[in-house]
């Protein structure tokens, strides 16, 4: 198993994932304290958090919440794989400009 998915809540009132939601933070410890159960019971050595962004455009939405997240990443010295999930407004080369403030260029750049 790769990874396992934290719990999104509840599809039929429209969760869509805990991360970031102001208010929410006590059910979204409830879901990682779940998620890190089942993670360790199936010997699963990922997870996959999802953030309840409202439109789930390009994260440049909710930049403030990811810099306090890459902040932590780099306390802890994570260095595993990140993963970004989200529909872009227009194309996929534009929805990726986001990224260029965390050092990530175009994916054509090396081609």
């Amino acid at each position: 198993m790769v990874l396992i998915n934290a719990p999104p809540c509840d599809y039929a009132v429209g969760d869509r994932g805990l991360a970031g939601i102001v208010g929410r933070e006590a059910k979204f410890k409830e879901s990682i304290e779940d998620a890190i159960f089942y993670s360790t019971t199936l010997n699963c050595p990922r997870m996959h958090i999802i953030a309840g962004v409202p439109g789930r455009a390009e994260p440049d939405m909710v930049i403030s919440i990811l810099k306090k997240i890459f902040k932590m990443l780099d306390l802890i010295k994570y260095r595993g794989w990140m993963g970004c999930e989200y529909t872009p407004q227009t194309h996929t080369l534009e929805g990726m400009k986001w990224a260029s403030i965390y050092g990530i260029g175009s994916p054509l750049q090396n081609v």
